[in-house]
């Protein structure tokens, strides 16, 4: 028998490795991801101090006339997110610290283009996330206004919502704010967050819907995160029981959209992949919409229409747009 004395890594080693793990990090999440930022103030039909983009003159790309270009040429140009904005390395991507309950979590999140393309999406699930490809992947529909559930069907969707998650393995996608629909999937997650092996919910939200976004500016950053929105306050906090966040970035503030297609393209996506190499079959995507408005009854139509058909389930009794399907369906 040989015995050999290994040397134990000292805690400055320790401490050079996981440096340079955050250094590598760094350089390959910048040099995919991207942020988007407007550099033509063309003003607001509502509001002419204001631009299309959703800033005032004042904090438009800082309030310098230098950095506002404006077209004279051609006063009634439509905004559009392609042509007035410039792309620049992502700023934005670390790790979320939730404050104030009594079981502290931690979710992922990176600022993004809302062009980026849903296989480098993935590539950050996979390489930087550690993350394995889902069994199943829910996808959750509904209003973001908030609303109340009946108690009885709170508690049969937050244990179907659990139970379905937890056996299969799947992702939850959400949109991300502590409002609306995505709150009261938010608190079906409750009990979950407090136990190893957490559901992977991924909030999906516009950068520029949310409340102090330049809190989450730096890299590889560490952020304590309050969820509690200001009153009179017209953006949103992120929801404290998602475990990770793509916040999207079409050049606009204080309005949703701009996750709409990505988020649409990045579930197409994910249907297609094999979950073996030798597998003949994928990722399965299921909508679960909780009560909602037109905009619901249009995914609903895009689901339903798709190729192949995404199948939908419609939580009955939840309200609006929900209780219309199931009316409807009946």
């Amino acid at each position: 028998m040989i015995l050999t004395n290994k040397k134990q890594p000292s805690v400055s080693m320790i401490s050079k490795i996981n440096k340079s793990k955050k250094r590598q990090a760094r350089s390959w999440v910048e040099a995919l991801f991207q942020k988007r930022d407007c550099v033509t103030f063309i003003p607001s039909t509502i509001d002419k101090t204001r631009c299309s983009c959703g800033l005032s003159l004042t904090f438009h790309c800082g309030g310098g006339s230098a950095s506002v270009q404006l077209d004279p040429d051609n006063p009634n140009e439509v905004w559009s997110s392609l042509k007035h904005t410039v792309v620049s390395a992502t700023d934005a991507y670390g790790t979320i610290e939730f404050q104030g309950g009594p079981h502290p979590t931690k979710a992922q999140y990176v600022r993004l283009s809302h062009d980026t393309r849903p296989e480098t999406i993935l590539h950050l699930f996979n390489r930087e996330w550690g993350l394995e490809l889902p069994k199943l992947l829910i996808t959750i529909q509904g209003g973001k206004a908030n609303f109340e559930i009946q108690p009885k069907l709170k508690k049969v969707l937050r244990k179907g919502l659990l139970k379905a998650a937890k056996t299969t393995g799947a992702w939850v996608f959400t949109g991300g704010t502590n409002t609306g629909v995505t709150r009261q999937v938010g608190d079906a997650l409750l009990l979950d967050s407090q136990r190893p092996g957490r559901v992977v919910s991924i909030g999906i939200a516009p950068w520029g819907i949310i409340e102090n976004n330049h809190e989450l500016i730096g890299h590889n950053k560490d952020v304590p995160y309050h969820s509690i929105s200001s009153p009179r306050s017209k953006l949103a906090v992120l929801n404290n029981r998602h475990t990770y966040f793509l916040l999207v970035d079409d050049g606009t503030s204080g309005r949703y959209g701009a996750e709409i297609e990505l988020r649409k393209k990045l579930e197409k996506y994910i249907s297609i992949q094999k979950l073996h190499p030798s597998a003949h079959y994928s990722t399965p995507v299921v909508c679960l919409v909780i009560e909602g408005g037109t905009h619901t009854i249009r995914a609903v139509l895009e689901y339903v229409t798709d190729t192949p058909p995404v199948p939908v389930v419609i939580c009955d009794g939840s309200g609006r747009a929900a209780d219309l399907l199931a009316f409807t369906h009946r």
